[in-house]
């Protein structure tokens, strides 16, 4: 998975007729899985508009006033009410288009590329995705609405951020692509997956051992096993060493420290360990990454 942030084209979005007006929340992120959008917007009476993505378009909603919606993807059309909680899928190069009522809606957009789902299923997936609208997932919302959160702050933690797209990711395959489940698949609720990640970022050259990470989450340690590789595809001591990656790919951009710096300050044993690591996840020395990020 490449740890430089790589902007992904925005999804096409073409507004056939009515007008929607900005109410104040206006924020879009990029990160090396796809884009966040995160607005607050007014309809005054009504708004039409077609979309069309490379990406698969998730649309969570966070609050709603009035606003009904008629939506319609891939010849089926909904209707359906936009209320907090509400989820829209559409694959990835899917035409969607909608009509929403009068009203005011605060949700979050996030655009997922096809090859980072399939990186965090660890499988290719299969074609004959599922489309919803305005349908309810408490485990999409759950992560939706802790990434709204982490996007909304005035210091949004990129760590904490691509951690939880990750697990969203994950989870966007199993439920509208069919994809394959592991016998130890579990479920970590995003709040504790922030806990951890801020706890790492905070010490990451701390132990973290797997009976503190599990109290971090409220879970025995078998359970906690289960519920990490279940929720991000890795191991606790390998999502470990991929949180102290991405604080190096951070730290690498100063090129005050020096290599031996970089691997001290995150958490790696060695300047020759942290350089086995990096190169063993990125197919790249850690210098020649820093020269490459210009």
């Amino acid at each position: 998975m490449p740890l430089d942030d790589t902007p992904s084209a925005p999804a096409a979005v073409i507004v056939t007729s009515g007008r929607a007006r900005a109410l104040g929340l206006a924020i879009e992120q990029a990160s090396a899985g796809g884009l966040l959008r995160l607005a607050h917007v007014g309809i005054d009476d009504h708004v039409a508009y077609a979309q069309y993505s490379p990406r698969h378009m998730l649309h969570a909603t966070l609050r709603a006033e009035g606003a009904a919606s008629i939506g319609r993807v891939s010849g089926r059309t909904w209707k359906a009410p936009n209320r907090r909680g509400a989820i829209s899928f559409t694959p990835a190069g899917v035409d969607r288009s909608a009509s929403v009522r009068a009203g005011s809606i605060m949700g979050l957009e996030i655009g997922l590329d096809p090859w980072f789902v399939e990186d965090a299923c660890e499988q290719t997936l299969p074609e004959d995705w599922h489309a919803v609208f305005n349908s309810s997932d408490a485990k999409t919302f759950a992560v939706a609405d802790a990434l709204a959160a982490a996007a909304s702050s005035p210091e949004c933690d990129p760590l904490r951020r691509d951690s939880l797209l990750l697990v969203l990711a994950r989870h966007v395959g199993r439920a509208y692509a069919s994809a394959d489940r592991r016998r130890d698949d579990g479920w970590l609720h995003p709040a504790a997956l922030a806990r951890i990640v801020d706890r790492i970022r905070a010490a990451p050259g701390d132990p973290h051992s797997l009976a503190d990470m599990a109290r971090e989450a409220g879970l025995g340690i078998s359970a906690f096993v289960c519920a990490c590789r279940g929720a991000t595809g890795r191991t606790p001591a390998a999502f470990v060493s991929h949180l102290r990656l991405q604080l190096a790919a951070e730290a690498l951009r100063n090129a005050e420290l020096s290599i031996a710096e970089v691997a001290a300050a995150c958490g790696f044993a060695s300047a020759s360990h942290f350089v086995r690591t990096f190169r063993a996840a990125t197919c790249s020395t850690p210098g020649r990454w820093r020269r490459a990020q210009g």
